[in-house]
């Protein structure tokens, strides 16, 4: 009764799937702050894809608890379950091969890791990977987790297509993978 007593106008969003209604409810209740409205208060926060890049070598994280304020850190999301964010995690560590391992990336090892060996990872920690190359890759992730998908599929055909005119086939079959 409160609520249509006080009631002037009212809004609504169309969206396509439920996990965007709940990203979009609870973004407009942290926002807004409704009298009315429910408090989500249990201690679980949506999981957020991270990027420190203070570091020298960033490496993508799943973290839940979001701090905006901190320079140099950049947080994707949210997601609406752990699921999501674990798969746009397996697509960066699977196309764009970042470093993943616990290694301390500003010393050189004698022997790269095994994510090297088993193709998901450059080698930074051996030198095989410049400290630029590893930057233009986290320039792409980021262009990934902002929605601009278009732009990054541009450039890895423009990549491959450079690598096929060089006749480095391997090198172009990568790219197109």
């Amino acid at each position: 009764r409160r609520l249509r007593s006080e009631l002037r106008y009212f809004e609504y969003f169309v969206v396509e799937t439920l996990s965007e209604a709940k990203n979009l409810e609870r973004a407009l209740i942290e926002t807004e702050k409704p009298e009315l409205n429910i408090r989500f208060r249990d201690d679980k926060n949506f999981p957020y894809v991270h990027l420190n890049l203070n570091e020298p070598y960033p490496r993508p994280e799943i973290v839940r608890r979001h701090r905006s304020e901190e320079p140099g850190h950049v947080y994707f999301g949210p997601y609406s379950n752990p699921g999501s964010s674990g798969r746009v995690m397996q697509i960066i560590r699977r196309h764009f091969r970042l470093a993943s391992c616990t290694r301390d990336l500003s010393k050189v090892y004698k022997s790269a890791c095994l994510y090297y060996h088993i193709g998901r990872c450059r080698a930074p920690c051996v030198g095989l990977q410049s400290r630029d190359e590893y930057g233009a890759m986290i320039g792409e992730v980021m262009l990934f987790l902002e929605g601009r998908t278009d732009e990054v599929v541009r450039r890895i055909r423009e990549k491959m297509q450079a690598a096929a005119d060089n006749l480095d086939y391997e090198r172009a079959a990568e790219y197109r993978d």
